[in-house]
């Protein structure tokens, strides 16, 4: 079999296909960083998570064919195989080793649909226990790491800008966040202390400060 033949015929499909603007997609590598490949856009392209399980079978197969001397030249085959073996760990105790290696395409891509889901519900429940100082404190932490980070090596953006269908899909997902729950601000309203000045934003339902009175307003110089 043609392996080399239908994983182009993958890759070039997945490049023209139009895909719902929610299918959850991964960034594959075309010709894989660790056989010498590059984060240039021109070899990285988006599958869906069963694409990506294919590509990089197919990409075994592709390797192992190219080692013809047993025990020699086998160095990008073992790569794949990594590759492609990290994709198909086994999600359960770690310290037992174990593998499934006869996992199929789509019960890996429904693996990794549950597992966003989950972090995403952990995430949430993680924030919401947190208290604003918390709250605050974390995000400082964060925004000062990347800072420090930006100061070291530079920001992978820089010199780079959107094209302008990729505006648009900004533009299109903004409207839509401000329009309904996703929104962040959705259902808080403002309240403020007459005496401090202070502001704070705090959702419909949840208890309101003694003498906090609605509206907003600027700390004084």
């Amino acid at each position: 079999m043609n392996y080399q033949a239908h994983y182009t015929n993958l890759i070039e499909k997945a490049k023209k296909q139009v895909l719902p603007e929610e299918t959850y997609v991964e960034r594959h590598h075309i010709l894989p960083v660790s056989i010498g490949g590059s984060n240039d856009p021109n070899n990285i392209v988006k599958l869906t998570a069963r694409q990506h399980y294919f590509a990089h079978k197919l990409l075994v197969k592709i390797y192992e064919q190219k080692c013809s001397v047993p025990g020699t030249d086998k160095t990008p085959y073992y790569k794949m195989l990594r590759a492609f073996t990290a994709m198909i760990w086994f999600w359960g105790n770690s310290t037992k080793n174990m593998r499934k290696p006869n996992i199929c395409s789509k019960m890996y891509e429904q693996w990794k649909l549950d597992l966003l889901v989950y972090n995403k519900q952990c995430h949430e429940k993680w924030w919401n226990s947190l208290s604003d100082e918390e709250k605050n404190k974390y995000s400082k932490k964060t925004s000062n790491s990347l800072k420090k980070h930006f100061e070291i090596y530079g920001s992978w953006w820089k010199g780079k800008t959107h094209s302008e269908e990729t505006k648009k899909k900004i533009g299109k997902a903004n409207s839509i966040q401000q329009l309904g729950k996703r929104n962040s601000q959705y259902g808080k309203h403002w309240w403020m202390n007459p005496e401090t000045r202070e502001s704070r934003s705090i959702k419909e339902g949840d208890p309101v400060p003694e003498g906090w009175i609605r509206g907003r307003c600027c700390k004084k110089s």
